[in-house]
């Protein structure tokens, strides 16, 4: 009969709860309990202090660790790593290594090698623990195939406040970040105004740390910014009040080797289409002696003439300086 391994306690507490804690949540109603099966393991293996520190800058740096499975009971494996005792939960297997046998049969893993990444390195209690996941190993192997700029095609799994995730198609097990800021050139309140769990989306990757396991996408980059299109349309006046930061971009470019004045011309708004962050552009704009730029920040957009000596490249060299300082 194939046991099944229940969660308990409320599902936002378990969410909550650091790896140690959750895994101690997980299988708190076996009997016998794996961690306690665990516990009577972990001093039959030396432990260094040398050893621990090894783990947890490995944990730090995202590094994946060669681990031997040593055995097995309801909750998990119990591996060695770096002559420590490890704990391995099954939730934390690759698919591709439950698929062979059902989970109620997992002693075929004895003495095999697995490739793990360090979930956590507990050294509070009286026994220190560690507990280790192959699945985010296979994870970042599989990060380490992607590339800035590659665009994948996804399914949306979750929302929050500050984005969304979308697991990729191709490469399954794998989950990315997009953020609100990113998900559409539209005025967003909430990341379910732009998208819906189920929802099948194209991406295009902007960040990508393989060794941590942090993937960042953008469904925005994707399209073209509506401003391109709209700079000739947009109805302009005269600039009623300058935000904040904008005027700290004007401080700034006035302060810049080459560039002898910066006035400010006019403002429009464009209230559907907004950045939610500011952003410079260079426009086509004909002038004598200079250039003309617009900001952007929320629904305004401000015009700015710069009057210098520097070519076109030398001006967008100055504006990615700025934000790459900021």
């Amino acid at each position: 009969m194939q046991t099944t391994i229940p969660r308990t306690g409320s599902s936002a507490l378990w969410h909550q709860a650091p790896p140690c804690k959750r895994y101690a949540c997980l299988h708190a109603r076996r009997a016998p309990s794996c961690l306690q099966a665990f516990k009577s393991q972990v001093s039959e293996v030396p432990q260094t202090s040398a050893a621990y520190q090894r783990l947890v800058k490995a944990k730090e740096d995202g590094e994946a660790l060669e681990v031997t499975v040593r055995s097995c009971n309801t909750g998990g494996l119990l591996c060695v790593v770096l002559d420590v005792i490890g704990f391995m939960p099954y939730a934390e297997l690759a698919a591709s290594t439950t698929r062979v046998v059902p989970q109620t049969d997992m002693e075929y893993l004895i003495g095999q090698k697995l490739q793990a990444k360090v979930l956590e390195v507990d050294l509070t209690g009286e026994k220190k623990r560690v507990f280790l996941s192959e699945k985010q190993a296979r994870r970042g192997e599989a990060l380490q195939r992607l590339k800035v700029g590659d665009v994948m095609r996804g399914v949306v799994t979750g929302t929050a406040e500050y984005g969304a995730f979308v697991d990729l198609v191709d490469l399954p097990g794998v989950t990315g970040l997009v953020k609100k800021a990113e998900l559409s050139w539209d005025r967003l309140v909430t990341a379910d105004d732009a998208v819906q769990i189920g929802q099948q989306v194209t991406v295009k990757i902007i960040g990508l740390d393989a060794a941590k396991g942090r993937l960042t996408l953008s469904i925005r980059q994707l399209n073209e910014d509506p401003l391109k299109t709209t700079l000739d349309t947009v109805k302009w006046g005269p600039t009623k009040s300058v935000p904040t930061e904008v005027q700290q971009l004007v401080d700034r470019l006035s302060r810049c080797k080459g560039i002898s004045q910066v006035m400010i011309t006019r403002q429009a708004q464009d209230t559907h289409r907004i950045s939610q962050e500011l952003q410079v552009f260079m426009t086509r704009t004909e002038v004598s002696d200079g250039f003309v730029v617009v900001a952007r920040l929320g629904p305004v957009l401000q015009e700015l003439q710069l009057t210098t000596s520097l070519s076109r490249d030398d001006v967008k060299q100055i504006l990615q300086g700025i934000f790459k300082d900021a």
